[in-house]
């Protein structure tokens, strides 16, 4: 983030969807660990008429007042949301003039929150563990019915395809995003990588949540590279 002025300009883009259950996980979840100033700037600009009319671009005056925020407190509401993901922004000067693309990304559900291991402990940094466990009780998923035969119908025997149908192909849109931003880290995964494939193993090796795994712990217990690399040789062996 860069400092801003009343006067400079600014743009949202929404990055994802944002409905009741990403409203649930934002005020359960994300709500304890940036803030409410932080909070109030991410639902305001979720709503700010620039998200909504394509090409649309404001001064950051309106937006201030709109928010009841300083440019100070808008300045450090925007990092913590930045640091959690849920804002890109991206800035230029062009004539003497400051323009600002703030991208806003969904927030994580409850399940791939529990998963994140940088957002979980800072969770528990702010509301302790008692109260986490409450979180993860209340959103956790329903199972079926013990003691009971499953005999719902199956596909086939209802909608009796035809494989043969060009219809019936795969989609060639791989890894659509569900418009989830991806947290920074400090670790340096391209070193890290560098120094497993020099050990005669392949990138292909890993799944991409372990190097999701790896990058979050590498940053969450301040390790360096060549220290992941001696801990994952382990567990690989």
């Amino acid at each position: 983030m860069k400092n801003v002025q009343k006067s400079d300009f600014y743009e949202v883009r929404l990055m994802g969807p944002f409905g009741p259950a990403q409203l649930s996980s934002l005020t359960d979840l994300y709500l304890p660990i940036c803030g409410s100033a932080a909070f109030s700037a991410y639902l305001g600009l979720r709503e700010d008429e620039s998200a909504r009319t394509q090409a649309l671009v404001c001064t950051h005056e309106g937006l201030f007042a709109r928010l009841a925020l300083s440019s100070g407190e808008f300045f450090d509401a925007m990092e913590k949301l930045e640091a959690l993901a849920l804002v890109s922004t991206f800035h230029k000067e062009e004539k003497n003039r400051a323009f600002f693309v703030y991208c806003l990304y969904s927030p994580k559900l409850p399940g791939p929150f529990f998963e994140d291991v940088l957002l979980m402990g800072a969770l528990r940094g702010k509301i302790g563990e008692k109260a986490v466990e409450a979180l993860e009780r209340k959103y956790a998923p329903i199972t079926t019915p013990e003691g009971f035969a499953d005999v719902s119908a199956v596909f086939p025997s209802v909608f009796r395809p035809n494989y043969d149908d060009p219809s019936f192909r795969l989609n060639s849109k791989k890894g659509l995003s569900e418009g989830e931003g991806k947290i920074r880290t400090d670790f340096d995964y391209s070193k890290f990588i560098s120094i497993v494939q020099k050990n005669g193993i392949a990138e292909e090796t890993l799944s991409e949540a372990e190097r999701k795994a790896i990058a979050q712990l590498g940053t969450l217990y301040a390790l360096d590279p060549e220290s992941m690399f001696e801990i994952f040789l382990r567990c690989f062996q």
